[in-house]
């Protein structure tokens, strides 16, 4: 009879409870916060990705100064001999153009000789409007195909390509530490609504509780049961909250404002109450084994070793071509003008130069070191191509299981929230306890959260099978 009195009520805690228990579980799909937005501000305001794009302006001042190796230079000397019977002064002023044509420079020089010239003195003498003279020297050995001038410029123009390759790489490493922050805060933040609505639903079923009490339905012992799991509950919503706070913290590292500054995403941030069904979400069509290691060939790492391995062929090629010998020519024209007398006033003279070391130990050694070099990084890049494939391997494995994974826990739970609601009409005719009732509630909250988990991790491992095949760009893996 008392409970046909009380049956209002009992219907409308019915309503309640099963409503906030069985309501559905919800994840982002337009979210306040977005990761692309995260992504978006870490890429602009980031630190470390900062000083990788100021280190790609170093390495383009580096070619500059390479470049300053082939700037033209002009020198000037005067020469004067004093002397009682045989005075002279020589005026000279060269120009002189290195090029990148196998190590040929260009020269061009003005001279004047004014006085008397002992007979080894001979040629500096000129006409009295002096002596013009242009030709070319050229390394005939070595060198010829390379010299350090050439050298540094490329050395300098692989060093930009790789700080480009190592801001793309810094680029992708960032990228993926950010959305594990980002997800991390998104399932933090629906942990603690989940907490919240279990503790609602302890409080608003004390004053069920309690007014049945009143008229002799339940026990007193049901009263105390359900205020200790409010007191329960409502000290796991404190730690929720916690690590919410923390996430909130470490998310802010990388989600910063225009000014660089770190912005700590409150609550407010999280999403409204937005059914998840994300089976679009889903790639079925993930890429296998052979496109996954063609793709790698592309990877930023991968491709700055290849830099590496340019710049140890070029050493190895500067470091032959230091052994050969010492054999330059020298071809130059010269006229003279003016009055006066010499022995001819214009001429072509072909000239050659030749030295060579007679122990070559220097040559040796750094030839040595730089095949030595070349082997390492071939190793190297043999090493890291194998890692990344099994961590894309892996990556891909993950994607797949965790898919699984969470359309089994959705299953899951839908069955607890059948049988909790089971539990809940048993509990209302008196043939249940609140123990029991407890623990189908305890195992819907755990499927809930074991699905916001699921889901978190499976489009973190999305994230992190497109990064590692070298897809940075936003609108491709976002």
């Amino acid at each position: 009879m008392r409970l046909l009195a009380n049956r209002p009520q009992i219907i409308w805690f019915a309503f309640v409870t099963a409503g906030m228990l069985l309501a559905p579980m919800v994840v982002y799909a337009e979210p306040s916060l977005t990761l692309q937005a995260v992504l978006q501000a870490t890429k602009l305001h980031f630190p470390k990705l900062i000083q990788a794009q100021q280190e790609i302006l170093r390495q383009q001042a580096e070619i500059r100064f390479a470049n300053g190796y082939f700037d033209p230079t002009i020198s000037s000397s005067i020469k004067s001999l004093p002397s009682a019977t045989l005075a002279s002064n020589t005026y000279a002023m060269q120009l002189l153009v290195p090029t990148r044509i196998n190590g040929i420079q260009v020269f061009s020089e003005y001279k004047r000789g004014i006085g008397d010239y002992p007979v080894y003195e001979g040629s500096n003498q000129t006409l009295s409007r002096g002596q013009w003279q242009m030709g070319i020297n050229m390394p005939l050995l070595r060198d010829h195909n390379i010299d350090e001038p050439r050298a540094a410029l490329q050395r300098s123009q692989l060093s930009v390509r790789m700080a480009k390759q190592d801001y793309d790489n810094c680029l992708l490493e960032t990228y993926l530490q950010a959305a594990q922050a980002y997800w991390y805060w998104l399932a933090a933040g629906y942990k603690v609504k989940i907490s919240e609505k279990l503790e609602q639903l302890a409080i608003k079923r004390q004053d069920i509780i309690v007014k049945r009490f009143k008229h002799g339905d339940v026990s007193k012992a049901d009263v105390i049961e359900n205020k200790s799991m409010i007191l329960l509950r409502h000290n796991e919503l404190l730690d929720s909250q916690l690590i919410f706070k923390k996430a909130a913290n470490q998310l802010a590292v990388y989600y910063r404002d225009h000014n660089g500054n770190t912005r700590v995403p409150t609550q407010e941030y999280l999403p409204q109450e937005i059914a998840i069904e994300t089976e679009k979400a889903f790639d079925h069509n993930l890429p296998g084994l052979t496109s996954i290691a063609k793709q790698l060939r592309f990877h930023p790492a991968l491709l700055a070793l290849d830099n590496t391995m340019k710049k140890a062929k070029l050493e190895v090629s500067l470091a032959k071509n230091q052994m050969l010998p010492q054999l330059d020519a020298k071809v130059f024209a010269d006229k003279d003008q003016g009055d006066g007398f010499v022995s001819q006033s214009h001429s072509v003279n072909l000239g050659l130069n030749f030295s060579m070391p007679i122990y070559r130990r220097q040559s040796e050694a750094r030839l040595r070191q730089a095949q030595l070099q070349k082997l390492k990084i071939l190793m190297d890049r043999n090493l890291l191509y194998d890692r990344l494939v099994i961590a894309s391997q892996n990556a891909r494995l993950t994607v797949i299981a965790t898919r699984k994974q969470y359309q089994n826990v959705k299953q899951t739970l839908s069955i607890y929230q059948q049988l909790q609601e089971n539990e809940q009409q048993r509990y209302l005719k008196g043939d249940s306890d609140l123990f029991l009732l407890n623990q189908r509630e305890r195992m819907v909250q755990q499927a809930e959260m074991n699905s916001i988990d699921l889901f978190a991790n499976y489009m973190l491992a999305k994230l992190n099978f497109k990064l590692l095949l070298g897809n940075f760009r936003l609108e491709g893996i976002v």
